[in-house]
Formats: structure tokens, sequence, C-alpha cells
């Protein structure tokens, strides 16, 4: 198991949403070379608001996510290497936390997430 932490993530990326304006405070990216998974925990959503009009937005935005999680073709094409893909949301402490967890088939598969992995290094 190697894990990587984010301080900044944009929730939308996972679903190629333009522009997205919801992100998350910090992401805890855990990769499982063994199981040949990556699970992605994303914590402390926010947006910033600078209108009434981003406020419409972030609230659209927020819905699509929620459309697109019942939908496999949603994905943004940059994990296309993950053939097998899920997306859950949980509650922790009345906050919502964004899990998502990725399959790839071979290592060099990781490339697509600018990830590289010796197993030779440990």
């Amino acid at each position: 198991m190697e894990q990587i932490k984010i301080i900044l993530f944009a929730l939308a990326s996972f679903f190629g949403i333009e522009n997205g304006r919801i992100a998350a405070e910090k992401a805890d990216i855990t990769i499982y070379p063994e199981n040949k998974k990556i699970e992605v925990v994303q914590e402390k959503l926010f947006s910033i608001l600078q209108s009434k009009t981003n406020s419409t937005l972030v609230v659209e935005q927020w819905n699509k996510i929620l459309d697109l999680k019942r939908d496999e073709e949603a994905w943004s094409e940059e994990l296309n290497e993950f053939p097998i893909k899920n997306f859950e949301l949980f509650t922790n402490n009345n906050t919502i936390q964004p899990h998502f967890i990725l399959h790839y088939p071979e290592e060099i598969n990781l490339k697509a997430l600018g990830i590289w992995y010796n197993k030779k290094k440990k």
C-alpha cells in the first residue's frame, strides 16, 4: 500500500465537468498494487462563491455529479485506463466524503494519473 496526500482536489475532475466549482480541501489517495486498486477519499468539500450566479452553478454541478454517479458513461476520459470505477458518497461527522475506487489492469495504466510505481523500491 502506497499513500499520497493531496491538499486540493476538484471533485468534478473525475467526471470531466469543466470549470468545476466544488473542491476538496484534502484528498487521501491510496494505491494497492497487490490488488491493482486506487482508493481516493476526499475530505472537507468546499466552494468559493463570488456571486448568486456562482451559487446556482455550484448547485447545478452538485446535482450533475449526483446524476453522473449512476451513469457509467459519465467518467472523465482521463479515467478510461481504469475499466472498473466506483463512486460513493459517505457522511462522516456531518460532512460528505466522496469516495472513489479505480481498478487498473496493469501498472502502466497508472501513468494516466501521472503515477509511476517501481515495485523494486519499497
